[in-house]
């Protein structure tokens, strides 16, 4: 495949490079063992689309450079190859590559192709992570050569990569030709090495960690500095010295010439050093050489286990030169020494070595305490300790300063949380130490939450205008969404005052149309009570739609207000913002051809005001004969009663639901009967008249059944308007719906009892939380059950009984009380 961006991916490449593990293992030689992984590798089939490619090959090219691309028909074998020639340059690179190919990853590969050249060029193998990412490892510089000539490299696959291409590039002006390119498995062969001279002295742990670093004193062995060490790999002849004058400090230096190279390197080092993990070290040497000379340091565990890190290049240099660089050691290595490597034929010297810890702070934040919430203000402090004296500590929140830096113990500053917007932040505390090195603290995560008083809906009754749109009240938009045709109106008539927000739809195929405010800033965990007043000939909806601290957006649904097309009628729910909460903003949708009118909206923070003590109902809708076979003998076997709102209508006629006879048996033993209207409508779609006749007539007949009072009522669906409501009052002192909540004495409606409705997805679990909720508030939680049956055919409103054995069990468990409709009312309403 034909890389597109690789001019973005390489132009860190040097960067990046610097940070790159080297895979050439300890005093060891690779040979390929495994089949040739590139196809196509002496570009001899020519590409089926294009003449002037070869098959699998690609070309790439970036940066500010004149770069032309052929398809030669001579070779290093066969009749074809592939060059690049550069006529200008600035920057970047040019090259022939092959199209990737699967590797393993943390294996030995081994690279070779056949080349000619008049300029020296480079290798660079690109690793796809199989995610979109890439990486670069850089394998050899590679001297120019005027016929075909071989160049070899071993690398070690990263642990990420799944795919592998190699890049011969040329970066400067000239001509690059390749042919013959080989990828294979490598085998590593590790010669005996004669064990290092043991020092005769304890290395330092302090200050310069190199022993004998301007290698001044020379060892047992005449030819060797004392604690240094000769090595070298692959294919070259070279020749290491130890000359007595002309050092770059004092006399003495090592000195190495290459005369002949295909492969491998050359290098003096220094007997390895102890280090630490994760601490930095700034590491110097100077060197003369007449070619670009590497260095690289190699680290080992201990037990015989190494690791490589490039850590740069050397210029061409007649003069001593020094090399300075910072390392920071790798998790689980202990010592380390460096390798200034040569790499191709030429000379280096090198001398005055060193190897220093770098002294840096450590600073950790101890207040405020991570994971908790914080209001108002707050104390930020933090420890910091250095070897070399700390200079000053500066906090942050979020990444900003939070006032000047504190120069002396103890470190701390106070913090106005209400300068900064409710929800999750992060504290964190940089040290900077005498010498000028900085560390910043991990970072400490906590929520701020400053309780805000009264409504948080700014110009919640519209009443204020928009100064730069009539059209608009001040603070609020309209919005829609999906394929319908939405309209909006800023009325001049409202629920109080002179000014509502009406939205309607003429045509309707799916979506909805509101109008909304702008996001306001809510604490996760917390409960918020929401309230409009509306008209509307449909159905509506209302959503919370809650802002997250990851940038997502969760949607909360409230409630579906029943059509009061009339009247002015008032919805209210609460609802608790869930953790990483930031924001939200709320939604009175529309979604089919009809109007909502709305106006007065409130949202306020929220806590339930308890009752003496809390309250369970366990309610059953409909008079299925399951819930009677299935669920009368649990309640019987855990003791506790129940309220069942039956549709008078299927008594004796359906074989679904209980008989006049079931229906007693209920009383008989204690439970309550509510009215579910005679035949199951959603009231708020009938007439006055019809409505009042199905309220009516399920109570007079349930009445005359059992001899009894019938005063509660359940709504089918939960639908509910004014108009019923007027009517629903005439029957019955109370009216449960569905929409879900706890009842408490702040937002308590024996006209609107919330719920929790228990489906047939609903697990103990759920159910065990819903009570312990109603404990720890002292509120009254309303079950709504259906049908109790084994059959999954039953639906959604259905309820295993295995599992209302275990709700059941545990409500009984929980030791809380558990009460019909009418012994919690007769019990709570004289606390209001």
């Amino acid at each position: 495949m034909r890389l597109l961006s690789l001019k973005r991916q390489l132009s860190s490449l040097l960067a990046v490079i610097l940070l790159i593990s080297l895979s050439l293992p300890f005093l060891g030689q690779a040979f390929a063992v495994s089949p040739n992984l590139v196809s196509n590798p002496s570009a001899e089939t020519v590409d089926p689309t294009n003449s002037q490619s070869a098959q699998d090959w690609n070309q790439g090219q970036w940066g500010t450079n004149s770069s032309t691309f052929s398809y030669a028909t001579s070779g290093n074998t066969g009749t074809r190859s592939l060059t690049v020639t550069t006529s200008a340059y600035t920057n970047g690179d040019a090259k022939w590559y092959f199209k990737a190919v699967a590797i393993n990853p943390s294996t030995a590969y081994t690279f070779s192709d056949y080349y000619h050249s008049s300029a020296a060029t480079s290798t660079v193998a690109q690793f796809d992570n199989g995610n979109g990412t890439y990486s670069y490892m850089n394998i050899a510089a590679v001297p120019a050569a005027a016929s075909w000539t071989q160049t070899t490299s071993t690398f070690t696959s990263p642990a990420t990569a799944k795919n592998v291409t190699v890049f011969h590039l040329i970066n400067a002006i000239g001509s690059l030709s390749i042919d013959d390119a080989s990828l294979a498995l490598s085998e590593v062969v590790t010669p005996p090495v004669t064990p290092p001279i043991t020092p005769p002295v304890t290395p330092p742990t302090t200050g310069n960690l190199i022993m004998n670093p301007s290698l001044e004193t020379a060892g047992s062995t005449p030819a060797l500095p004392q604690s240094w060490l000769q090595d070298g790999w692959g294919t070259n002849t070279a020749a290491y010295s130890y000359p007595t004058t002309g050092g770059q400090s004092g006399n003495r230096y090592v000195k190495l010439d290459v005369t002949k190279y295909t492969s491998g390197d050359a290098k003096w080092y220094f007997t390895p050093a102890a280090v630490t993990v994760g601490k930095k070290y700034t590491f110097s040497d100077y060197y003369k050489s007449n070619v670009v000379s590497s260095v690289v340091a190699q680290y080992d565990n201990g037990s015989g286990t190494y690791s490589y890190v490039a850590l740069g290049t050397g210029t061409a240099s007649t003069a001593w030169k020094q090399f300075t660089t910072v390392l920071t050691v790798p998790v689980n290595m202990k010592n380390v020494t460096i390798f200034h490597l040569l790499n191709t034929v030429g000379s280096l010297q090198t001398d005055s070595y060193s190897l220093t810890a770098i002294s840096a702070p450590v600073v950790t934040v101890t207040a405020p305490t991570a994971n908790t919430s914080v209001s108002g203000i707050v104390t930020l402090a933090a420890t910091a300790t250095d070897d070399s004296g700390i200079k000053n500590v500066q906090f942050m929140v979020d990444g900003s300063a939070q006032g000047a830096a504190v120069n002396t113990a103890p470190y701390q500053t106070t913090w106005d949380t209400t300068a900064i917007g409710n929800g999750p932040h992060s504290v964190t505390a940089s040290a900077t130490n005498t010498g000028g090195t900085t560390t910043t603290s991990a970072a400490v995560n906590m929520t701020v939450a400053n309780v805000v008083s009264g409504n948080m809906i700014p110009n919640a009754s519209v009443e204020t205008v928009n100064s730069t749109d009539t059209k608009l009240p001040q603070g609020w938009q309209h919005g829609s969404w999906g394929t319908n045709t939405a309209a909006f109106t800023y009325l001049n008539s409202g629920h109080t005052g002179s000014r509502s927000l009406k939205a309607q739809i003429t045509n309707y195929t799916n979506g909805s149309a509101y109008w909304y405010f702008g996001n306001k800033s809510i604490v996760a965990g917390q409960m918020y009570n929401f309230s409009d007043y509306y008209k509307s000939n449909i159905p509506s909806e209302i959503d919370a739609a809650i802002n997250m601290s990851d940038g997502s957006v969760q949607y909360m649904y409230l409630g579906d207000p029943s059509p009061s097309p009339n009247t002015w009628t008032k919805f209210e729910q609460q609802f608790t913002a869930p953790a990483g909460a930031v924001s939200v903003a709320m939604y009175h949708n529309i979604n089919g051809v009809g109007q909502v009118t709305t106006d007065d909206f409130s949202l306020t923070p929220f806590a339930y005001a308890g009752f003496n003590q809390p309250v369970v109902s366990l309610t059953f809708d409909d008079g299925y004969k399951s819930a009677y076979t299935n669920g009368l003998p649990l309640l019987q076997k855990y003791h506790l009663l129940s309220t069942q709102y039956i549709i008078s209508g299927s008594l004796d006629v359906d074989t679904n639901y209980i008989t006049t006879a079931m229906l007693k048996d209920y009383v008989t033993k204690g439970h309550e009967i509510g009215s579910h209207t005679v035949s199951h409508p959603d009231l708020t779609t009938l007439t006055a008249a019809n409505a009042d006749a199905e309220l009516k007539n399920s109570q007079s007949t349930l009445q005359m059944a059992l001899a009894l009072s019938i005063k509660n009522f359940a709504s089918p669906y939960g639908a509910m308007n004014d108009q019923v409501l007027t009517n629903a009052k005439k029957y019955y002192t109370s009216h449960r719906g569905v929409q879900a909540g706890f009842n408490a004495k702040n937002n308590f409606n024996a006209y609107n009892i919330r719920v929790q409705n228990v489906v047939s997805s609903t697990t103990p679990a759920e159910v065990q939380g819903w009570v312990q909720t109603a404990i720890t508030t002292k509120t009254w939680l309303v079950l709504v059950y259906h049908q109790v049956d084994t059959n999954p055919a039953a639906g959604d409103y259905n309820t295993y009984p295995v599992d209302l054995d275990a709700e059941l069990s545990g409500i009984q468990a929980s030791g809380v009380k558990v009460d019909t409709v009418a012994q919690a009312l007769a019990e709570l309403t004289p606390q209001l």
